[in-house]
């Protein structure tokens, strides 16, 4: 697909592929797109072909959110974490973004909305396993996952520490959207991993969308609606072993040069205003993490000495 100013204008792609109109209904009907809507049908997403590769593209409502998706990308690249990738698209005048279908047909792939419901026996409603989108039982459910694989112990191990990259990733970038429908796993026989990172949107403090809809630590962190704070401490002290991959994570992120990465990838012009609101928030962010790190390092620290003074 043609780029134009760093953006793929999906109207052109189209004519040049024989549509003969632009209305939803009739590329839906001459099987040009399929058509899906998002968020209470007031969101445009769509599928369509190139060649034999499929993409989706997706309105955003907020312009600011398509860069979003594109930073967020480069982010989980410095991390090397697998993520789909997105360039900045347009439909009919809407900014949105667009990405190449990342499935493999000889392989099988589940939610983690589908994976929750049959393992606790749920209604598949896209609500109720929402209190279950928590560490502790997505790790419960995957032992089960994987207890009938000759080398369960080793894919569990990895699948947990799949899990908690994207927690760490989701923390880094402070996520708000990571609900069921948005994580799954990749199964290739009697293999099983993470699927790849998408839909990142909501992410570094500009979503409006309830934040249940997050990952969690544990059950509690969903119905006592803890603070983001309170959940970083929660897994500290659930997870102390991931501390330090967490802080040097963040360490490793560099976001000047994620923006570098995405002009000189895509050929875009980034504002510098859009810029510095994504820097700033991933700044106050990483401050508000490294503080609380280093809060409860001390705060242990000083447990401890206690600890051998009443012996």
């Amino acid at each position: 697909m043609k780029r134009m100013n760093g953006c793929i204008n999906i109207d052109e792609f189209l004519k040049e592929n024989g549509a003969t109109s632009l209305d939803i209904s009739d590329l839906d009907f001459e099987g040009k797109i399929k058509v899906e809507y998002w968020m209470g049908n007031d969101r445009l997403a769509f599928w369509f072909k190139d060649g034999k590769k499929e993409f989706l593209f997706k309105v955003v409502s907020n312009p600011i959110q398509a860069y979003l998706e594109l930073v967020c990308e480069k982010i989980a690249n410095q991390l090397n974490i697998p993520c789909a990738h997105y360039e900045i698209a347009t439909f009919q005048g809407e900014i949105g973004v667009v990405t190449e279908n990342f499935k493999k047909e000889n392989k099988i792939y589940k939610t983690g909305q589908s994976l929750l419901t049959e393992y606790y026996h749920l209604e598949d409603d896209g609500i109720q396993s929402l209190p279950y989108n928590n560490l502790e039982n997505i790790l419960e459910m995957f032992k089960q996952l994987t207890d009938d694989i000759p080398n369960k112990d080793f894919v569990f191990q990895k699948l947990a520490n799949q899990l908690i990259t994207v927690f760490i990733f989701d923390l880094i970038i402070n996520q708000s959207d990571r609900k069921p429908n948005n994580w799954g796993v990749e199964i290739d026989n009697k293999n099983i991993n993470m699927q790849v990172l998408f839909d990142n949107q909501e992410s570094f403090g500009f979503s409006n969308l309830n934040r249940l809809f997050s990952l969690f630590v544990i059950p509690e962190n969903y119905y006592n609606q803890d603070s983001k704070e309170k959940m970083i401490v929660d897994f500290l002290t659930y997870f102390p072993e991931y501390k330090e991959i967490l802080k040097s994570s963040l360490e490793q992120v560099n976001i000047k040069q994620a923006f570098k990465s995405m002009i000189a990838e895509n050929q875009i012009l980034i504002s510098d205003d859009i810029q510095n609101i994504i820097e700033e928030s991933f700044t106050q962010n990483k401050k508000m993490i490294m503080n609380i790190i280093e809060e409860y390092k001390s705060n242990l620290e000083r447990d401890e000495q206690d600890e051998r003074k009443s012996r």
